[in-house]
């Protein structure tokens, strides 16, 4: 029996239309996707979410034409290349909260309209490259709740036109130099991963248009604020609320020399003097750090390579000269 909210409804019972433009079948403890009248260009949203479906398989939305498919909490464990290769009109694909291990090789090729893709708390481990092939215009990629552990970068690279990463509490436990290389984003949120490891060269090759940085409630306590913002130029919020700060100049020169906002709730828990207060009441005047007593970790570490290698060669080179002259 089809539940009509007005003439055009293409839901089927126990799927409910909201309006114009939702199609609600949310919460039904669905094992199986409904059965769906041609949808027409009106509804721009399928919710399936807070269900118990589980493998979806190719063409399973072949009558759907929905810009946005909320699929959170549910069972899924498996997709298809194939499973919304019918869906050429959706944009918003919410995966949230599902038991997904892998994605699809070929998936993106056939969602190229797609510009948001959400896969928080699945059980990834792992992302391959070849898994974000044909995402060209993919904007909006949140994978946290994954126990990666460490940063996706050759799949991440894949991703020409991502604007903001997510990247909360995937068990990241320390940042390598170049991790971010050749990933272009304006956002770039690692926040909530518990006791991370900021080492000075952690940012090297971030893209230079990278605006926003977040790195809150991660146990940071000290971090090399002054280094970090010599890589990354354009940083206008490095935000590190939420974590024990202890408050020396390193961290206090990022709103004096650099124009920083540290979070507007970022607060000290050390030294003393400042535990409690909020960094941007701190009086940092005293602190005499500047912009050029902090070394270009990249560069320095890009020259250290060179002389190892000069000196490598140097050393092939005299052991050469030495059997010449035997």
């Amino acid at each position: 029996m089809i539940m009509y909210e007005d003439a055009l409804c293409p839901a089927v019972s126990p799927c409910v239309c909201r309006g114009s433009v939702t199609i609600d079948c949310s919460s039904q403890r669905l094992v199986a996707l409904p059965m769906f009248i041609t949808m027409t260009s009106t509804f721009k949203l399928l919710d399936l979410s807070l269900n118990h479906l589980g493998e979806l398989k190719e063409n399973s939305f072949e009558d759907v034409q929905a810009e946005r498919i909320d699929l959170s909490f549910n069972d899924i464990a498996i997709l298809y290349t194939k499973t919304f290769e019918k869906s050429r009109k959706l944009k918003f694909l919410n995966l949230n909260h599902n038991l997904l291990q892998t994605l699809p090789i070929g998936f993106g090729k056939l969602l190229r309209q797609l510009t948001t893709l959400l896969l928080k708390f699945n059980s990834f481990t792992n992302f391959l490259p070849e898994w974000f092939d044909g995402f060209t215009n993919l904007k909006f990629l949140d994978l946290s709740g994954n126990q990666l552990g460490f940063i996706p970068t050759p799949a991440l690279r894949k991703l020409e036109s991502l604007s903001t990463l997510t990247l909360r509490q995937i068990g990241l436990s320390k940042i390598p130099r170049d991790a971010f290389k050749g990933v272009k984003v304006e956002i770039l949120n690692l926040g909530n991963n518990k006791d991370i490891k900021i080492e000075k060269d952690s940012f090297c090759g971030i893209d230079p248009q990278t605006s926003i940085l977040r790195l809150d409630h991660s146990h940071i306590r000290q971090i090399p604020v002054g280094c970090i913002l010599k890589l990354v130029e354009s940083v206008r919020l490095l935000d590190l609320s939420g974590n024990p700060l202890h408050c020396d100049c390193s961290v206090l020169s990022a709103n004096l020399f650099y124009a920083i906002s540290l979070g507007t709730i970022a607060q000290c828990a050390s030294p003393k003097k400042f535990a409690g207060e909020l960094v941007q009441r701190v009086n940092s005047t005293q602190c005499q750090v500047r912009s050029g007593q902090c070394i270009d970790s990249c560069s320095e570490s890009r020259s250290s390579s060179y002389q190892i290698m000069s000196i490598y060669v140097f050393v092939i080179c005299l052991g050469l000269t030495y059997f010449n002259y035997d």
